[in-house]
């Protein structure tokens, strides 16, 4: 389906996405921002994060574990809002058939999320094939979902760049 989801128009983008997309775009959000709320500490410096939220929280100073731990404390209450204003703009915007500039961003950057949580959720590495994957074998899901974030994101991505 490559370059058909998403086309350039003027200064806006428009979108063809069909209503399963949506919804299963949505259903995505959904779970990110439950898993965001409900697995991310507090700023008191507890490291109860869950592991698949990690790369949406990366470390500042890898070689400093104490400067490390001052940084996530001061700003995990800032990036996470970060990473949920995204999801929120995307969720609200997923209806639209033209998006503008923030917009577009939103979407970007909140694909790229729900992409690298469930990249990490399922263990991706760089020899997966998207081929491998058989669309029929309901313990493939997490695997096609993660392919076709990726493949939305790059189509994104064109049409921003024609």
């Amino acid at each position: 389906m490559s370059g058909t989801r998403f086309g350039a128009r003027g200064s806006l983008v428009s979108v063809h996405l069909a209503d399963w997309e949506r919804r299963l775009l949505a259903e995505m959000v959904g779970e990110l921002r439950s898993n965001l709320l409900d697995h991310t500490p507090a700023r008191d410096g507890g490291d109860g994060l869950d592991p698949s939220l990690r790369r949406l929280f990366p470390p500042a100073y890898l070689s400093d574990p104490d400067r490390d731990a001052e940084y996530q404390r001061l700003m995990r209450d800032e990036l996470l809002a970060e990473r949920l204003d995204h999801l929120d703009l995307l969720d609200s915007t997923l209806a639209l058939e033209h998006l503008d500039d923030s917009q577009v961003t939103a979407w970007v950057q909140g694909l790229n999320e729900l992409r690298l949580v469930l990249g990490t959720q399922i263990d991706i590495s760089e020899e997966d094939d998207p081929a491998d994957v058989d669309p029929h074998d309901p313990a493939q899901r997490p695997r096609l979902r993660y392919h076709y974030l990726g493949g939305l994101l790059a189509e994104l991505i064109d049409a921003v760049e024609r």
